[in-house]
């Protein structure tokens, strides 16, 4: 499967890294981040029907950069639109400037086919419990 993609002015072709593809951030001069803050990536999708894509910090950005980047989910009523990310720093981070040009996100595109069926059946518990118990 391809998923068509068009670099807009000034932005970057998305690299693929692993099981991602990198975005960089498309601005025309140095970004402080002092909240969150919108910062374009560059490019504009074309997903089909059934596929979405998921933008997210990359892993390293909260410990060598000091910010997060907000999680988002691109559905394919989005296509031809400039795909953004929100960058928030870190409590504590101090001052976080982003350069253009900067890896500042990553995307992953999956299918988005399964539906949820409700069910007025008991739902048997799994074996792990409460949030974060795996691997404890």
């Amino acid at each position: 499967m391809a998923v068509r993609y068009r670099v807009l002015p000034g932005g970057r072709r998305p690299v693929k890294s692993g099981a991602a593809y990198d975005l960089f951030a498309r601005l025309d001069a140095p970004l402080t981040l002092s909240g969150p803050t919108l910062v374009p990536l560059g490019i504009a999708l074309e997903l089909p029907q059934g596929y979405g894509a998921i933008v997210k910090a990359r892993s390293s950005a909260p410990l060598r950069h000091g910010y997060e980047a907000h999680v988002g989910l691109i559905d394919p009523e989005f296509n031809g639109r400039e795909v953004c990310t929100i960058l928030e720093p870190l409590p504590g981070a101090g001052s976080v400037t982003i350069q253009p040009g900067d890896r500042v996100a990553q995307m992953w595109v999956q299918r988005m086919d399964v539906e949820l069926v409700e069910t007025d059946e008991d739902i048997p518990p799994g074996p792990k419990e409460g949030f974060g118990s795996t691997g404890k």
